[in-house]
């Protein structure tokens, strides 16, 4: 029965592939001289992403990474925010370019101190992002001369205190973070 059907599959791609012309993909030279062969007659959505698939599989495209503009990197969205117990600051990226895959990222974190003073860092994150989906992230950081409160749940069963600076402390909520360069490909 599995047979049966797989060879239906079969019967029914090939079919598919002489219908759109996608049985002479050995005789374009390009990627794109092959969808543009491979498009005439095609009439559906599908069809023509398939035909599209086929031609960047058989002639796969160098990735070139370049720098993103100021509105592809507008584009990234996400949420993020400091985990206290691990000292990591973690989220998500969206990635809202239809046509470009990121591949880097850099995040300016800025930390605001009790006494009033910011500081700010950058962090680069090398990732993937296909356009118009989403990537977590995990960044560990620790700004300099400062301390960031780390509750011991078993300290008071153990008799000890978590000693830290107060007049450095940085609390979670006082973080603020956006994504200042971004590196991506077509």
């Amino acid at each position: 029965m599995k047979n049966k059907l797989i060879l239906k599959v079969i019967g029914l791609i090939a079919i598919f592939l002489s219908v759109t012309g996608c049985d002479q993909l050995s005789y374009a030279d390009t990627s794109s001289d092959c969808i543009i062969k491979n498009m005439k007659g095609v009439t559906t959505d599908h069809a023509a992403n398939f035909t599209y698939q086929a031609c960047r599989e058989e002639y796969p495209v160098a990735k070139t990474e370049r720098a993103l503009s100021d509105a592809e990197v507008k584009s990234l969205t996400g949420r993020a925010a400091l985990n206290l117990t691990d000292e990591h600051y973690s989220g998500y990226i969206y990635n809202g370019n239809t046509n470009l895959t990121v591949s880097q990222i850099t995040i300016t974190i800025t930390a605001k101190k009790s006494d009033g003073g910011e500081i700010s860092k950058k962090y680069l994150h090398n990732l993937s992002i296909s356009p118009l989906s989403r990537s977590d992230f995990r960044i560990e950081i620790m700004p300099e001369s400062e301390t960031i409160p780390i509750i011991d749940p078993f300290a008071k069963k153990e008799g000890k205190k978590n000693q830290f600076s107060a007049s450095t402390r940085i609390k979670a909520g006082e973080y603020t973070w956006y994504i200042s360069d971004a590196i991506g490909y077509l």
